[in-house]
């Protein structure tokens, strides 16, 4: 976590973890952390190093906390999501007014709007189909 979350602050910590090739991916995030680091290190010894010049040495940091994976149990970012661009203008309709046709009660927001756009497009004769996510 960050001293503070001042834009320069920021910003130098972004070019920091940028430049630093053992950072593999660095997301600026929320949740009372400032950033989510994927690191690569061959061993221990080598990450204690780079955790006390990024972290322990740096006056930016306030405090800092290590997860260590496992197992890799799924990794890639390879998906199909729905086209639902076109269904998200839409209203969706209130729980009560949802139809035995369509999802039950329990279900999301998304399900019910998705499912409401199938219903409508019938007529269409169009379907919504998988796209690939963009990473």
């Amino acid at each position: 976590m960050l001293h503070d979350e001042r834009a320069d602050t920021v910003d130098r910590a972004k070019a920091l973890f940028s430049a630093t090739p053992e950072v593999q991916q660095c997301y600026y995030v929320t949740g009372g952390v400032s950033f989510m680091l994927i690191v690569i290190a061959p061993d221990m010894r080598v990450y204690e190093g780079l955790t006390r010049r990024w972290f322990a040495e740096n006056d930016l940091v306030a405090s800092y906390r290590t997860l260590v994976a496992l197992d890799r149990v799924k990794a890639g970012c390879r998906s199909s999501c729905p086209d639902y661009s076109a269904t998200m203008l839409r209203s969706t309709p209130p729980l009560e007014d949802v139809r035995r046709d369509e999802p039950p009660r329990s279900a999301t927001r998304l399900e019910r709007s998705l499912a409401s756009a199938r219903k409508a497009d019938t007529g269409s004769g169009q379907a919504l189909e998988p796209r690939p996510a963009r990473c």
